[in-house]
């Protein structure tokens, strides 16, 4: 499989970031300065770097691996800018999502990791080859991608607590109407599955 350097490179960065939060405490690196909240309409930066923070070892783990098989075959079917481009704008998009909610319901809580994003990469996917299948852990049955993101990603984890569920939801929301872009766009340049 060609492992794509964007894929890589972001992938890096949030290693270089878990680092140096966890085994270098008082760097750089500190989570109320980068975590999204209701008051980061006051500091926009955070729409960017709680993309890159992550709450524990399982937390980067899932989401590094989730992101290296996702984003290695989004880049197969497109490009690595258009990759970024949707990563990026996905992550941007979730936190969007759920600094909003903080804002009317939660003013005090707060959102690390990934997941926005990398669920825009999962949507993106899913309308570009809306019959991919994927297995879910701990789900040893094959489903179409579309229901793992939903049922898995925003169902249950509105159901487990503590999890962003207003990021996974936006970063779904803007990966996909950008893969029905891209897929109406580049309809002929590849195969839709």
């Amino acid at each position: 499989m060609n492992v794509h350097k964007s894929v890589i490179i972001i992938i890096a960065i949030n290693l270089f970031v878990y680092i140096c939060h966890f085994f270098m405490p008082g760097s750089i690196i500190e989570v109320p300065d980068l975590a999204v909240s209701a008051f980061s309409f006051y500091h926009p930066w955070q729409f960017i770097t709680n993309m890159f923070v992550h709450t524990s070892f399982w937390h980067f783990a899932f989401n590094m691996y989730t992101l290296y098989w996702f984003g290695t075959a989004l880049c197969r079917m497109l490009d690595e800018k258009k990759f970024l481009l949707i990563y990026l704008v996905g992550g941007v998009v979730g936190a969007l999502f759920f600094a909003t909610w903080a804002w009317f319901l939660s003013p005090y809580s707060y959102a690390i990791g990934a997941s926005g994003a990398i669920f825009a990469v999962g949507g993106a996917l899913a309308v570009l080859q809306p019959k991919m299948r994927v297995m879910i852990f701990p789900i040893p049955i094959e489903m179409p991608l579309w229901v793992a993101l939903l049922g898995g990603g925003v169902l249950l984890s509105i159901f487990l607590g503590g999890v962003a569920w207003q990021a996974h939801l936006g970063g779904i929301v803007a990966g996909a109407i950008i893969g029905y872009i891209y897929r109406r766009k580049y309809l002929k340049s590849f195969r839709v599955q």
